[in-house]
Order: structure tokens, then sequence, then C-alpha cells
């Protein structure tokens, strides 16, 4: 509703319009509404660039995100991705068509002054977009670890591989992130300015080589806290 309004408001006086959207949001873990988005750039006759960086290889058939897994691919302008997170490498892209390609490549700044990417990188990565279409199971695993952890925690049902835990203070944070390391956990504690003042978390990011047994001890404490500090 905000970005409708935004747009009936300040629309005409621009030549060209851009929506942009993470398709999983980085610190709630929650999912971006790709249907109204789309309604509102066709609307509106804007650009729609989409980040995928925490999507890829979780969401889709084929694990190319949110935007596959809904059928929203072909509506997507500039489809953002990252070979690090899911994929294992680093480095980055955009999917898009070949004129903002052009545009792209002669007018984004910080491309043209960044050095090619090591050929073991490249090969590292192009291995892993080999894999990606054959990992449904990973996916389907990796998906119900998040809703079982959610809901051991009594959090909102989701399926995304970001679980954050709110706590509210910046030392609460660091406090139970440090439990959690005495533990063998590595949550790291999010706090302001990253995340509002008072929303103070912890980011849990799991992976498919998980297994529902080795979460038990986190979610135990994590109760443990919650009920201390409550």
């Amino acid at each position: 509703e905000a970005l409708e309004e935004l747009l009936k408001k300040h629309r005409f006086r621009y030549r060209r319009a851009l929506i942009i959207s993470e398709s999983v949001f980085s610190m709630d873990g929650d999912k971006a509404q790709l249907a109204p988005l789309c309604e509102l750039k066709e609307r509106y006759e804007a650009f729609f660039l989409l980040d995928e960086a925490h999507a890829l290889g979780v969401f889709g058939e084929k694990g190319l995100g949110l935007s596959e897994e809904e059928g929203r691919l072909g509506e997507v302008d500039l489809l953002l991705g990252t070979f690090g997170k899911a994929l294992g490498s680093y480095g980055a892209f955009v999917v898009t068509s070949q004129t903002l390609k052009d545009y792209l490549i002669n007018k984004a700044r910080p491309f043209i002054f960044t050095t090619a990417l090591p050929p073991l990188v490249l090969a590292v990565t192009k291995r892993a977009l080999t894999l990606l279409p054959e990992l449904k199971r990973e996916r389907e695993k990796l998906r119900g670890l998040s809703r079982f952890l959610r809901a051991k925690l009594g959090l909102a049902p989701d399926d995304t591989p970001i679980v954050p835990v709110v706590v509210g203070s910046e030392e609460q944070a660091l406090t139970l992130a440090r439990r959690l390391e005495e533990l063998g956990y590595f949550a790291p504690a999010i706090r302001p300015p990253t995340v509002p003042p008072g929303t103070a978390r912890l980011r849990i990011s799991l992976t498919a080589a998980m297994e529902e047994e080795m979460l038990a001890p986190l979610v135990a404490e994590i109760r443990r806290f919650l009920a201390e500090n409550s």
C-alpha cells in the first residue's frame, strides 16, 4: 500500500521508475509479495529489480528463486543474485534484457572498475550452477528444517532459511549469541542500525546439511534465555 501511494503521488513526475525489492528479506526472513509488486510494475509502467540473494537455490523447481517458484520470472526486468550463500562461491550477477545489459556494462561504474573473478572461483560457480536443478531433495529438507525450527521457537510459520529470534536489547542479543557459541552454534547478533532500535536479534541461517536433532540444544538454550529475560 505504501508503494502504491508513492507511485500515485510521484510517478507522473518522472520518465522512468524502478521498483526494487528483495525476494526473501535478509533480516526478518520473510518473503516479498511478488504478485502485487508485478501488478504495480505493469500499472505504472515501471521497471522491477528483484534481489534473489537469499532465495536462489532454495525456491523454485530448478532452484532459481522465489520468482521461479511463483511463476514470475518473465515479469522481473532485472534479477539480481549472488554466487555466495547457497552456491558456496562468491561474486554476483544480474539477469536482464540485452538493452539493459549493454547499459550496465557501459554505465555501471563499480562494474567497469571491478576485476574479473579468479578462474578457480568461476569453475566452482559453474559446477554449482550445474548441480542446482538436481538439488530438489535438499531444498525440500531445508525448507522443512525452517518450518520445524520456527514451530519449536513459537515463531510465525515460514520456510525460508533465515530464522530471526528477536530479543530486544543489544546486550541481550550479544549475551545469547555468546551462550549459543559456547554450545557450538554461530548465530550472530544483529544490532542497530542494521535493525531498528529495540529489535536486536539473532539471525539463524539454516543449511540442508543440518538435522532436526542438531537443533535441539539450540532450541532449548533460546527458550531458556527468553524465559529468564521475559
